[in-house]
């Protein structure tokens, strides 16, 4: 899956279930006349509101239903804006670096610097694999290095890192949409969210390549010559009842790595800082980044990808840490999906083909 072929068959399916759609209209349009009046006015009224207005159907802010509106109680970080985290590492290097391996643009690059610069206390500490400059390429140089961000199609074997790595790993159905708006944030200058029409059009048109990218990236990562050293599960590090938590998993992989960190005591701070108020808070509130909408799906969307991680789990079934995620993912696919339109160019395009 995740090919050309699913993509076609999303299409197909999408003709089909507008065929149903318009012989349920033509029976609804022969009944009409036998509706109260006043019924006929409050169904002409929406419907001349979404003729006037393509984008109508407008996705609910939040995939998080049961925690909107209970605020967060910030007052135990108010001493955090002060902080100061003292580390001291070796003169010199007593460790290699580790891979911080995650499919492109699932995490940013400065949430990774944030977090691993103030960990370990290096400068440059958190590094880009593709940044590269003087005297500095495929993240050595310029400072020791305590984690590598390898985000994109590299071979790891030809790099003498620590043995093991860090693996990122996040729901595609979230991971997708915030990291094209991480995209545009980058190369557009974007700020905020992504207007709600031009995430339907880069869903439709992209989104079947997104559970390819998932299990790829995992797959090539647990088939190199390094082992797994710990998932990093993206929803648990932004989830205000569980960062804390996670920071302190990461926190004992570096130490094991050779790493001299921040005192356990400290994590809830640098999490704090790192992650930040408003997305802590979104994410508190919304399950997602951002507040203006949750990313949604047409069904037959739903359909395919959900085949595809259930396909993908009995792959990996040999690897209990990573089936429980994926279990986590599968659960919130079924449950958490917010059923949306085709984007309206779509629409359009293929009633003109018919």
């Amino acid at each position: 899956m995740g090919s050309e072929t699913s993509r076609k068959t999303l299409a197909t399916a999408a003709r089909q279930k507008r065929k149903i759609f318009c012989v349920g209209i033509a029976a609804f349009l022969a009944l009409f006349p036998l509706l109260s009046k006043e019924v006929r006015s409050s169904i002409k009224a929406r419907g001349d509101e979404y003729l006037g207005n393509p984008t109508y159907v407008q996705l609910p802010r939040t995939g998080n239903k049961e925690k909107e509106g209970e605020p967060i109680d910030f007052s135990q970080f108010e001493h955090c804006e002060n902080a100061k985290f003292n580390v001291t590492q070796p003169a010199e290097p007593s460790t290699k670096p580790i891979w911080f391996a995650t499919a492109p643009h699932k995490i940013s690059d400065h949430l990774h610097r944030t977090l691993i610069n103030t960990m370990t206390g290096l400068p440059g500490g958190g590094k880009s694999f593709i940044a590269s400059g003087a005297g500095f390429k495929h993240c050595i140089g310029r400072g020791q290095t305590a984690t590598c961000l390898a985000g994109g199609t590299i071979d790891p074997n030809r790099f003498d890192f620590y043995e093991k790595y860090i693996i990122h790993v996040r729901n595609p159905m979230t991971g997708f949409p915030a990291g094209y708006n991480l995209k545009s944030m980058l190369y557009r200058q974007l700020e905020g969210q992504n207007p709600i029409e031009e995430w339907r059009k880069v869903r439709d048109k992209w989104g079947y390549g997104m559970m390819e990218e998932f299990t790829k990236s995992i797959s090539d990562w647990n088939s190199s010559k390094f082992d797994v050293g710990m998932y990093l599960v993206h929803e648990d590090l932004l989830d205000f009842d569980k960062g804390v938590e996670t920071m302190k998993k990461l926190r004992s992989f570096l130490v094991e790595a050779g790493f001299q960190v921040v005192p356990e005591e400290e994590l809830s701070c640098v999490w704090y800082l790192s992650i930040g108020k408003e997305t802590i808070d979104n994410f508190y509130k919304f399950g997602y980044e951002y507040s203006d909408y949750f990313p949604g799906y047409t069904e037959e969307q739903k359909t395919i990808f959900l085949e595809d991680m259930k396909e993908f789990r009995e792959k990996v079934d040999t690897d209990s840490e990573l089936v429980g995620i994926i279990d986590r993912y599968i659960s919130d696919m079924e449950t958490k999906t917010v059923i949306d339109v085709p984007a309206a160019a779509a629409v359009k395009e293929e009633e003109n083909a018919e």
